[in-house]
């Protein structure tokens, strides 16, 4: 416990008094010092630095498997750090390349990951469904469809029974939907043998993603039809979002009231909050302050901001010139002035 988040500190002291020479604990060794490395990893790069020093001073860098891959976590939010530490790998494991390639992903270097992930094949080492997920994922973040393609290719010809899962099948929907190829993204859900809650709702957004709200609901009754599988609050969030994307406002507001019964999901703060701004795109301003006003609990932030930045700035200009009741006058009062960024050039060009 002393080396999670809330105790870093502590467990930074029990490793300089395994170093001291006069304690009466044992030396820190190759299980050791990953705990140190993720205590590390949760305040600051600095003591990691240092402890990268003492790992090569003690020989557990870069030979022993654990403390490197400890050390590839530690570097996590800086993908070059994290390159130097797997460059100096003498022997490298797929979880080794697993993470410098999603580094990158999350760094917005997904290009970068992509060329980590053919290295992997230039070393000999066969991918698993984690660094399959993590490299089609780096290929949406790119909009490198024919990388995409690539890898599914070889999932096909290599290990055609990864197909089948979950995230992999997952990511394969979603790379495919993001880089506009919906039809091959239903190709590949439809060839799923087994299909759960996760790989629906990823369906659900590859729909959302391109306005096809029709067909984002439809899945919502089609999930337990064919799989048996209920749909949860994510699943019905973005068929909401579909709904609000494609201006079906009336099929939006008929699953937020249904959504309870139909799907057995109550509605959140998220599902308002989307609603809200389903209403706002569609100038529909009273009929969302009145959806406010009936939430069952207290609109939280999020709600509140759709209000104000769903409709642009002549629409907040407007709430504010209308009559309020209560809480929602004073809050919307003092909402921030916000706007979609396609419209922001064309509002500050009017402002002059």
């Amino acid at each position: 416990r002393a080396s999670s988040p809330a105790h870093p500190l502590l467990a930074f002291r029990l490793l300089l008094l395994m170093l001291s020479p006069a304690s009466p604990l044992p030396p820190p060794d190759h299980l050791s010092f990953p705990f140190a490395l993720s205590a590390a990893a949760a305040v600051s790069p600095s003591p990691g630095t240092q402890l990268h020093a003492l790992l090569v001073k003690n020989g557990l860098f870069p030979s022993d498997h654990y403390v490197a891959t400890a050390l590839l976590q530690l570097h996590a939010a800086r993908p070059d750090d994290a390159r130097r530490v797997f460059d100096e790998l003498p022997r490298r494991e797929a979880i080794h390349y697993d993470l410098v390639i999603g580094a990158y992903a999350r760094a917005g270097m997904a290009a970068e990951g992509l060329g980590v992930f053919r290295a992997m094949f230039m070393d000999g080492v066969a991918p698993d469904a984690v660094v399959l997920t993590t490299a089609i994922t780096a290929c949406a973040q790119a909009g490198a469809l024919e990388c995409g393609e690539w890898v599914h290719r070889y999932v096909e010809r290599s290990a055609p029974e990864l197909l089948g899962d979950a995230f992999v099948g997952s990511a394969l929907v979603s790379m495919y939907a993001k880089c506009g190829c919906l039809e091959q993204a239903v190709r590949v859900f439809d060839g799923m043998p087994e299909r759960n809650d996760y790989v629906w709702g990823t369906m659900v957004g590859a729909f959302a993603v391109h306005g096809r709200a029709e067909e984002a609901v439809s899945c919502l009754d089609r999930m337990a039809r064919e799989d048996g599988v209920r749909p949860d609050g994510v699943a019905v969030l973005g068929a909401l979002s579909a709904c609000a994307h494609a201006g079906k406002v009336d099929d939006g507001l008929r699953l937020l009231r249904e959504m309870s019964r139909r799907y057995g999901v109550a509605p959140g703060h998220e599902h308002y909050a989307c609603t809200v701004d389903m209403l706002c795109r569609v100038d529909r301003l009273e009929d969302a302050v009145a959806l406010i006003e009936t939430m069952p609990m207290a609109p939280l932030a999020s709600v509140w901001g759709c209000g104000a930045g769903g409709g642009g700035r002549r629409r907040a200009r407007q709430a504010r010139r209308r009559p309020r009741r209560g809480r929602v006058r004073a809050a919307l009062q003092h909402l921030p002035r916000r706007q979609p960024e396609g419209r922001r050039a064309e509002g500050q060009e009017a402002d002059r």
